[in-house]
Order: structure tokens, then C-alpha cells, then sequence
């Protein structure tokens, strides 16, 4: 099922509403940090490198889009991000969500 415009919105709209992103942003934020002082880049120049995706990049993104539709549809559902809600509320899986998000950063900003 293709991307739909609009989806992406009503996604984060439920993850607002359920508090999921207030709750990923502080594994977020401790994620970059891990990464800052893994590679030894200060935040700016790490945002920089974030921003300069190679074409390669952008083609991968771009078809993983395409194809997250579906995903989407489901992940705006109230009960899939209650549910989201209250798994990140869980020390264990949230450690593993930002050890999660600091490999992504990392590899994307510096190929590691």
C-alpha cells in the first residue's frame, strides 16, 4: 500500500495524543549523546553529516516509503500507540529502543 499524504501526520497525531513523543524524546536525546561521545563529533557537525544524505540514502528512504502504507495506517491506531505508550514506559525496552536509535544515528552520520 503506498504512502498517502496526510499519514504520516495522522501517525504523529496518535503518538502525541498517547504520549509517545514525549516519552522517545528523552531516548532521543540520550541516543545523540551515546553517539557524540562514540565518534567524538560535537552536535552540530553530527547534525551536518546527518543532513548530507548520499543519494544512495535518499534512493533507500525514498522506496521505504513506498512501501510503508500499511505501516502507517496501523501505527495512527489509538490502541497501537497505547500500546507504544506503555512499552516505553518500560525501562528494559527503552534502553533497547535508544541503544536502537544510537546504532541508526551513528552509522548514518558516520557509516559505523
Amino acid at each position: 500500500m503506498p504512502l498517502e499524504p496526510g499519514q504520516v501526520f495522522e501517525a504523529m497525531a496518535a503518538a502525541y495524543r498517547h504520549g509517545v513523543l514525549d516519552k522517545s524524546m528523552p531516548l532521543l536525546g540520550r541516543a545523540l549523546e551515546d553517539v557524540i561521545k562514540e565518534t567524538g563529533l560535537n552536535m552540530g557537525d553530527l547534525v551536518n553529516s546527518l543532513d548530507e544524505a548520499a543519494g544512495e540514502t535518499v534512493s533507500r528512504l525514498d522506496a521505504l516509503l513506498s512501501r510503508s502504507g500499511l505501516l502507517l495506517r496501523y501505527a495512527a491506531g489509538d490502541r497501537v500507540m497505547k500500546l507504544a505508550s506503555r512499552a516505553l514506559d518500560s525501562p528494559l525496552l527503552g534502553g533497547i529502543v535508544e541503544k536502537a536509535l544510537a546504532r541508526m544515528i551513528a552509522r548514518t552520520a558516520v557509516g559505523r
